[in-house]
């Protein structure tokens, strides 16, 4: 049979089926030691009522320590990844059960990633890579400049001029003055559109550059 031609529905099936195949299995062999125990006389064992409940208890808690082991695998590994039969080996589970929870569990899990055939990697953060990170300080919030009617940073008159004043009689472009500023190069477009143009000694030298002519 090729499991890796299964669909994941018939990977479920396969997997239910199994785990009542082997519970079934087990209920034959405590009874055939019932039957040796009355034959050679003995009395017989009081049957638990509760036993189907704490059967499905066992195997929850063994679903969950199978998933822990596997991660565990997976993550040792990393983005190299290990194979289904190297983990079904390591872990002494059937391979179908292990092929079969990465398409039903593993699949739900983002962190695995299949790499190759029959074959998963883990992409995500270990425990060693949690452990080894240093703790971050909170960054503090950077103070918010002025804004304009839309919410826009302002451009002050002052500021501009002071940097006008400051670049010479080589003068400075809108891009530079943007970039200073941390403020949008639309911004200091409109500003020498409708404040600069109003004032005399704002001289355009070039494209998009100008200087403080006084």
């Amino acid at each position: 049979m090729n499991i890796a031609s299964l669909t994941v529905a018939q990977l479920k099936q396969m997997t239910a089926l199994v785990e009542k195949k082997e519970a079934l299995q087990a209920e034959v062999a405590r009874i055939d030691a019932e039957l040796a125990r009355l034959s050679s006389g003995q009395a017989p064992r009081a049957v638990a009522a509760a036993a189907p409940v704490r059967r499905g208890r066992r195997q929850r808690a063994q679903r969950g320590s199978v998933k822990a082991a596997i991660i565990e695998l997976l993550q040792k590994a990393g983005k190299s990844g290990i194979s289904v039969k190297e983990i079904s080996e390591r872990l002494g589970a059937k391979y179908a059960h292990v092929f079969a929870w990465f398409y039903s569990t593993g699949s739900k899990i983002k962190e695995i990633q299949r790499v190759g055939p029959g074959r998963f990697g883990w992409v995500g953060p270990t425990a060693t890579d949690e452990a080894t990170t240093a703790p971050r300080a909170p960054k503090k919030p950077a103070p918010k400049a002025p804004t304009g009617r839309r919410g826009k940073p302002a451009v002050a008159k002052e500021t501009v001029i002071a940097m006008l004043k400051a670049s010479g009689r080589s003068g400075i472009t809108v891009l530079d003055m943007a970039r200073r500023l941390n403020v949008d190069p639309q911004r200091i477009y409109t500003w020498f559109n409708a404040v600069g143009k109003k004032i005399k000694e704002v001289k355009k030298i070039a494209p998009a550059t100008y200087i403080w002519n006084a």
